[in-house]
């Protein structure tokens, strides 16, 4: 994936760059976070707060987090972030593992966010990324979106894939940063190369911009 939006002002929210559960944030106008009033959804947990605890302390965001696989009921971690038992997938439904799942349509609405606009969506969901984004292209959501950061596993291997993340680029969504996850490498059996099978990409949504330049 090349970058396809030169963002000058990028800050790590979380553990650096090497390690996992940190994210890129672009601070570029018009996307630059505004304290007490950036609203962020978190998506994929697993115990790693970091990027939820810098947006709180550092930008003082509004953050829901939502990860149903580790067994937590829904509480507040500080004033600012509260954490929800629910997953994100492609409908609403409760799957095998007695997860809630809901789309981000739903989530938007039951949260009644219908209405603003969500700085950061963080995405980390471990293949239901897939399902999850063609959910929010029937829904419309993703016009509420100023920035997306999400890791893509199995990284596109077929046509129906690569699709949906081109879907993102006529939506306006455009790469500013881009990287392997270092945690998920391996050595390939074919080629005995090292093999990553995760993609982080981080997005601004370019409508926001030409917003900002007609304001």
């Amino acid at each position: 994936m090349k970058i396809q939006f030169d963002c000058r002002h990028r800050i790590r929210a979380g553990t650096e760059e090497t390690g996992d559960g940190g994210w890129e944030v672009c601070l570029d106008p018009p996307y630059n976070l505004k304290p007490g009033k950036c609203l962020v959804y978190s998506f994929g947990i697993s115990y790693k707060w970091s990027f939820d605890d810098y947006m709180d302390q550092e930008k003082k965001c509004e953050v829901h987090a939502f990860d149903p696989s580790i067994g937590q009921d829904d509480f507040n971690r500080s004033a600012n972030i509260h954490f929800h038992n629910l997953g994100l997938g492609g409908k609403n439904w409760t799957n095998a593992k007695k997860w809630k799942m809901y789309t981000l349509g739903s989530i938007v609405r039951l949260l009644g966010h219908k209405d603003r606009i969500i700085d950061f969506l963080k995405i980390d969901i471990e293949k239901s990324e897939w399902s999850s984004l063609e959910a929010m292209y029937l829904e419309g959501v993703l016009v509420q979106v100023k920035q997306l950061g999400i890791e893509f596993h199995d990284v596109p291997s077929n046509r129906k894939r690569v699709s949906i993340i081109n879907r993102l680029y006529e939506l306006g969504f455009r790469i500013y940063y881009t990287k392997q996850n270092f945690f998920q490498r391996r050595r390939s059996r074919l080629t005995r190369r090292t093999v990553y099978g995760c993609m982080e990409s981080h997005f601004v949504n370019i409508n926001f911009y030409k917003k900002s330049e007609k304001s």
